[in-house]
């Protein structure tokens, strides 16, 4: 079964949640000041990516790759997943 979760034209609900999705899978390194930090990196630039995704839209292999990162932490491939988020 293949889940699609980002709509077609991102809106800021859309982007609320891609980086919650990477700041829970960032939470699991128990590093709580960086994770602060990228949080407020990522209020800081949402003001310029969202517009982008509006405008240019997302790569084709945009639900691809956040469902292969969700697959690597399921299956514990920490070096997978790691890998796909830096």
């Amino acid at each position: 079964m293949s889940v699609r979760f980002v709509p077609i034209v991102p809106t800021a609900r859309a982007a609320a949640l891609h980086w919650e999705f990477h700041n829970r899978l960032y939470a699991r390194a128990g590093r709580a000041r960086l994770l602060s930090q990228i949080s407020q990196l990522q209020i800081a630039i949402n003001r310029y990516v969202l517009p982008v995704w509006q405008s240019v839209g997302l790569s084709e292999d945009w639900d691809d790759s956040h469902l292969a990162i969700l697959n690597a932490v399921r299956t514990g491939d920490v070096t997978s997943a790691a890998q796909m988020t830096a």
